[in-house]
């Protein structure tokens, strides 16, 4: 039981590094990315920025009634 969990923990290890470089090499992209691609709608669709909330229109104020 001793090798079966060396060999778990190794693999468990492996994953992290790989998932660790994975992370490194999007964040280098992503930055390239922004740096580069200026048109939000493309950086939209590449998942590096968000769609902006649409403005609410405020009623007019009423006109006030007349005693």
């Amino acid at each position: 039981m001793g090798a079966a969990a060396v060999v778990s923990v190794k693999t468990l290890l492996d994953r992290l590094d790989a998932l660790e470089k994975s992370h490194a090499w999007y964040r280098e992209w992503s930055e390239t990315a922004r740096a580069f691609i200026k048109r939000r709608d493309f950086l939209v669709r590449l998942g590096l920025a968000h769609r902006k909330a649409k403005a609410k229109v405020k009623p007019s104020p009423a006109a006030p009634s007349a005693l």
